[in-house]
């Protein structure tokens, strides 16, 4: 049976979104970022949800599952407390690794990766511009869980205790296949302590599924980092007496960016355009960008800094984050600038991607994630 995934649209922007926001991070090899995309495929599918109740689950697997944390219980009091979540999760999760006996419902898993335990929140909480230890369901928002998840592999991949080297690597970065990539990353999420061999036995048939993915992430993963064919065409070319109009211009910021046939990373490679090249918008497609009149030649809209300003304030909105910073660029490897606190105002005279410029005459911004306009 194929483990391949089939996304929705959704799904693909998510997944969109998580690869951006891991090259943002300092998570940029394109092995590392499938294999990290491939665990979480098998944990949530990229869509942050809390751990599902085990209501409908049979006591036979729950047993398998949860071991000696029900083994003192008889199927009718197994099939009791399964139907009450509260009860179920406090049984199972209560008293353990920073929880009291009863915040086991409170820390379940959430999230990208199911994050669970409240040790495990307040390790990750320093990554996270929400306090996801103060409000755990906040892990539930993509945001938030693209950079919970994020931290969390950064901060696994550091404390390996020697056992990356098992996967011919010493650094998150250093993955030279998806093989290795995807053991890594399934071995940092289930914890260093078990064996390698324990790891490829996995009962639970997740690291297969995982390894049967991974190839489809890298698919996704390298089309903004791996060297593609050069252009053979110019991207502005005009027809004869046309006279397009122009959107939107800006400068591709991806070392190597792929041309598509297509608004999608499902259409074909058509050549490939350098960081710093200049390009023409014409028309958008969701986040996608045609820079060419005459043919099918669309790039994805993350990868390209739009240039054109806005001279007049077109949006406000209300900080909806505890603490949010303000960077003098749209994105997280600029400077910070300051801070805003929940609850304040603030008005936007540009947008680019999902950051918004709050300044008119200063470069002041904000992440759109937590602007509620």
């Amino acid at each position: 049976m194929s483990n391949h995934l089939t996304l929705s649209d959704q799904q693909k922007e998510n997944v969109e979104y998580i690869i951006k926001r891991m090259g943002e991070l300092d998570i940029g090899n394109p092995f590392t970022q499938a294999g990290i995309l491939a665990v979480i495929s098998k944990e949530s599918s990229f869509k942050p949800k809390s751990e599902h109740d085990y209501a409908g689950t049979s006591n036979s697997r729950i047993r398998k599952i949860f071991g000696h944390r029900v083994s003192g219980l008889s199927d009718s009091q197994l099939t009791t407390i399964k139907n009450n979540p509260v009860q179920f999760f406090d049984r199972i999760y209560g008293g353990r690794y920073g929880n009291a006996a009863n915040e086991g419902y409170k820390y379940r898993g959430r999230g990208l990766n199911q994050l669970t335990f409240k040790a495990n929140y307040e390790k990750i909480n320093p990554f996270t511009t929400k306090d996801i230890v103060a409000d755990p369901d906040s892990l539930n928002d993509l945001p938030t869980a693209t950079e919970a998840v994020i931290g969390f592999f950064k901060r696994a991949f550091g404390r390996s205790g020697g056992k990356l080297s098992l996967y011919h690597m010493t650094t998150i970065d250093d993955a030279t296949n998806t093989t290795d990539a995807v053991g890594a990353a399934f071995h940092a999420n289930t914890g260093w302590g078990k064996s390698k061999t324990e790891i490829e036995k996995d009962r639970t048939g997740g690291y297969a599924k995982a390894l049967g993915r991974v190839d489809q992430f890298y698919e996704m993963t390298k089309v903004a980092t791996s060297p593609g064919k050069e252009a053979s065409h110019e991207t502005t070319t005009t027809t004869p007496n046309a006279t397009p109009e122009i959107i939107a211009s800006g400068a591709v910021t991806a070392a190597v960016l792929n041309i598509r046939t297509g608004p999608g990373t499902n259409f074909s490679t058509a050549g490939s355009i350098e960081k710093g090249e200049h390009v023409n918008v014409y028309q958008e497609s969701g986040r996608w960008l045609k820079i060419s009149v005459t043919e099918e030649q669309w790039v994805h809209g993350n990868y390209v800094d739009e240039t054109d300003h806005e001279t007049s304030v077109i949006a406000t909105g209300e900080i909806t984050a505890r603490v949010l910073n303000i960077r003098i660029g749209p994105g997280t490897n600029f400077d910070k600038a300051g801070t805003l606190e929940k609850g304040n105002t603030v008005s936007v005279f540009k947008k680019e991607g999902r950051w918004l410029k709050i300044s008119a005459t200063e470069e002041k911004w904000v992440h759109g994630n937590y602007v509620d306009e």
